[in-house]
């Protein structure tokens, strides 16, 4: 007899796929940018990489005005994902994928974006999936954390890049995370939200914070948003919000400080089984 306890997170694990399981999980030799900012990985390591100085003439973004999309890309299995990337994300300033495999490169499909920056998760033989920040703008900084799910083993990553603001002496903090699922309680998925607490602490420009958090029991969610509250983050809502909501819970969402949203939108989409969202901001 199974357990009461379990069914949610078989349910989960059935409704959104437990079925791949890592074959290895040494990444060091993976390319993990397209730009020669080396990866930093770990919270503190992060956390000092983004403490160090900037360069005077690094590259930035525009802040009256800042493109953002957010999609949990499913691994691109659909033929039609690209497409799909290329109409909604094509003109982006910032485009934050989950689930992103490193062999497609999404940056094919986008006309504005030029750099990207993996943290990878789980590595089989044929496939290097994990979470991509992709963007119009070289990074200052690029790291990564990576956690494992505790019953299957498979790495879920959070990639960290930081980005200079143009005419201002703020940089812009970019958290891209697709958070651990399949747990009974909620320790697991603390230890990880919370190294987004730790990387963040000295930071004292704008922030996004964005992506699949797995949010689909409200002790998850409560966790996040003590942390989000703790770092004066603002979660963004949608007018028409459909995202989509296992166990009537929302599991996509995005966190801002430091900027306002001038729009929001989200797309309903058959090549996923997440609908992106669609952002401008502005500082």
């Amino acid at each position: 007899m199974i357990d009461k306890n379990l069914l949610p997170v078989i349910t989960v694990a059935l409704l959104f796929g437990c079925s791949t399981v890592p074959m290895q999980r040494d990444s060091a030799a993976q390319q993990l940018a397209n730009h020669n900012l080396p990866a930093v990985q770990g919270s503190e390591s992060c956390q000092a990489a983004m403490a160090l100085p900037d360069a005077e003439d690094a590259p930035s973004l525009d802040p009256n005005r800042i493109d953002l999309f957010v999609w949990n890309m499913k691994k691109g299995a659909h033929p039609e994902s690209f497409s799909d990337l290329q109409r909604m994300a094509g003109n982006k300033d910032l485009v934050l994928i989950q689930e992103a495999r490193l062999e497609q490169q999404p940056i094919d499909a986008l006309d504005r974006a030029q750099f990207w920056s993996f943290a990878p998760g789980y590595k089989t033989s044929s496939a290097s999936t994990g979470v991509m920040t992709l963007s119009n703008t070289t990074p200052l900084t690029h790291c990564y954390l990576t956690d494992h799910e505790p019953w299957l083993g498979s790495p879920k990553a959070i990639s960290v890049t930081e980005f200079g603001l143009a005419s201002t002496n703020d940089t812009l903090a970019v958290i891209n995370v697709h958070a651990v699922n399949f747990t009974l309680g909620v320790a697991d998925f603390e230890r990880q939200i919370l190294k987004i607490e730790s990387v963040l602490a000295d930071h004292s420009g704008p922030v996004i914070v964005a992506g699949d958090f797995n949010t689909w029991r409200q002790r998850r969610l409560a966790v996040l948003l003590a942390m989000t509250e703790r770092l004066d983050l603002n979660e963004l809502s949608f007018d028409v919000d459909d995202r989509v909501t296992p166990f009537g819970n929302i599991v996509d969402r995005v966190f801002v400080r430091g900027l306002n949203a001038v729009e929001t939108s989200i797309e309903v989409v058959d090549t996923s089984d997440h609908n992106p969202m669609s952002i401008t901001l502005s500082m």
